[in-house]
């Protein structure tokens, strides 16, 4: 197998864990407005954002860990075969 697909597939796997995990760690102690704030999200504070979208990756594991998964391999893929910074 190439480094460059094993470093994918490496990342992949880091990025699923940290996904299932850390939501679960940082929102044991949410407000009822950072779980389902009454407006917009954009209207909260940065802190109460990031809140809310960690409780979002709590609740939708499986789909957030997905997107991650497209985002991570498309990122290193690209990265791997276009040189922005040399």
């Amino acid at each position: 197998m190439k480094s460059g697909l094993k470093c994918v597939i490496n990342a992949c796997i880091f990025a699923v864990i940290l996904n299932l995990v850390l939501p679960r760690l940082f929102t044991m102690n949410l407000t009822d407005e950072e779980k389902k704030p009454k407006g917009c999200p954009s209207k909260m504070s940065m802190k109460s954002q990031i809140m809310h979208m960690l409780y979002h990756h709590s609740r939708a594991p499986i789909s957030t860990s997905l997107i991650l998964v497209i985002f991570v391999s498309l990122s290193i893929t690209l990265g791997y075969n276009f040189k922005i910074l040399r």
